[in-house]
């Protein structure tokens, strides 16, 4: 868990070193999410975040009824 939290972290500030990659953040945080200001929050948000919530939201959406299965059939040979 503390290596994914790092690794947000550290894509994040690496963004952040051009002035393309900040622009690029602060467009996409205005889009997705209303406000470009979360930037200054979202490390902590994601400090924040434990395995008890990681178990909450798994079972919400990765249910039975949330799930597409697929079956591979081989081709026959020659056709």
């Amino acid at each position: 868990m503390q290596k994914a939290k790092n690794i947000l972290e550290a894509r994040l500030i690496k963004s952040m070193k051009t002035n393309n990659g900040r622009s690029n953040l602060i467009g996409t945080y205005q889009t997705l999410m209303g406000d470009y200001g979360m930037l200054t929050k979202i490390l902590d948000k994601y400090k924040a975040v434990t395995m008890d919530d990681l178990k909450k939201v798994s079972q919400k959406y990765f249910s039975e009824k949330n799930r597409t299965v697929a079956t591979l059939v081989p081709e026959k040979p020659g056709i």
